[in-house]
């Protein structure tokens, strides 16, 4: 033990237990820090890690799902490029299930890697102890490293896709309404959330500088993080504040159940609430018009539509040609129907003229008899006059 001093800030023990029954391995890391105050803080972190795959009966079903896992991951992206490029890349970012989709994808492809990296970690292990005969010691500790990535974000990618089958049910309108709700309050969730992030990362400090020496939960900002996202879910022991700080503990606790848990939580569940009744209210933010089986049937139809053909140069081309000659042609029927209003227009010209001519010429023959008539009509009223002349003098 002479190589532990004065200078000695910390000890690591590290070893690796097999156990073949249940075909595990397990990675264990002792930690003993000594502290500036002079007081020891001692550490342990155990790890199973399954490096060897089991032979089960179902080990013929997971090998088949492990290899169609990445042709079906390439072909959900390929849809999405597909997607991306049919409806534009601005209205195919605003869309919400686009940061899902993506998130999928990108989760999905860094799992691959780690279990590629895994399983050849794992071939080097069974290597090394085939040469020394299982007596040699060889640190697991990256292995360990590509088992944790792989295990978060196969986690994070199940979670995502359970998320992602909320799509599938959005013809429901409770369901829609609470995607709406979502929608409608995103901005503001989005400035709470940045606010909200800044106290509560600060009463995380507070509590790391308080309770670093004397409190295993606080021993680092992100187990300190950790620890303080447990009190808001309501899991703390109060007297070890008090034990560790009996002044400044009591006071920073209740100082953080009050501002995060009644103040900001409520705050949030408020900005909620509003959004709900808002939507609610709205008629027309609840659609519901079509249902599963008409989304099925229009997307059946949509995948076997012709594509429409573009244009290109050429029928650019062909198109300024035979819009030339339907021009040309355009103005050789206007000169034909020009000259045929023309003519026309003559025609009714001579038809009234005519028209004028014999009106005049009816209306001398008549006056011509009227003359006669009123001649006729004088001479017998002058012979009256003369007969009645006659009789009175006789």
């Amino acid at each position: 033990m002479n190589w532990i001093d004065r200078q000695t800030r910390a000890v690591f023990a590290e070893f690796s237990v097999y156990n073949p029954n249940i075909n595990l391995v397990m990675v264990s890391t002792i930690l003993v820090e000594f502290l500036p105050s002079g007081s020891l803080l001692a550490t342990a972190q155990f790890d199973p890690l399954n490096l060897f795959s089991d032979i089960s009966v179902n080990f013929s079903f997971k090998v088949i799902a492990e290899i169609f896992f990445v042709p079906f991951i390439v072909y959900f992206m390929v849809l999405q490029i597909i997607e991306c490029v049919n409806s534009g890349l601005r209205e195919y970012i605003r869309d919400f299930w686009f940061i899902i989709e993506w998130s999928i994808i990108g989760t999905a492809f860094i799992s691959v890697i780690m279990f590629v990296l895994r399983l050849s970690a794992a071939n080097q292990v069974l290597n090394f102890f085939k040469n020394t005969g299982g007596y040699g010691y060889i640190k697991l500790q990256h292995v360990n490293n590509y088992n944790q990535i792989l295990t978060y974000c196969l986690g994070l990618c199940a979670s995502l896709s359970s998320i992602k089958s909320l799509k599938m049910l959005r013809f429901n309108k409770n369901i829609s309404i609470l995607g709406l709700t979502l929608k409608e309050c995103f901005v503001e969730l989005i400035s709470f959330s940045f606010v909200f992030f800044i106290v509560w990362i600060a009463f995380v400090q507070a509590m790391y500088i308080l309770f670093n020496n004397n409190l295993s939960g606080y021993i680092s900002l992100t187990k300190s993080m950790s620890t303080a996202f447990e009190i808001m879910l309501g899991k703390f022991d109060v007297t070890q504040y008090q034990m560790a700080n009996s002044i400044l503990g009591p006071i920073v606790f209740s100082a953080y159940n009050a501002v995060i848990l009644f103040f900001a939580l409520n705050i949030f569940i408020s900005i909620i609430i509003e959004s709900f009744d808002k939507v609610r209210m709205d008629a027309k933010n609840n659609p519901n018009k079509f249902g599963f089986l008409d989304h099925i049937v229009t997307k059946i139809k949509k995948l076997f539509r012709k594509k429409e053909h573009l244009p290109s140069h050429q029928d650019y081309k062909n198109h300024l040609s035979v819009f030339s000659n339907h021009v040309d042609k355009l103005i050789h029927y206007l000169i034909k129907v020009n000259l045929f209003l023309t003519f026309h227009f003559c025609c009714l010209s001579i038809l009234k003229l005519s028209e004028r001519i014999w009106i005049n010429q009816s209306n001398s023959n008549s006056l011509k008899k009227t003359r006669k008539f009123l001649k006729k009509v004088h001479f017998l009223q002058l012979r009256k006059i003369e007969e009645e002349r006659s009789t009175e003098s006789g």
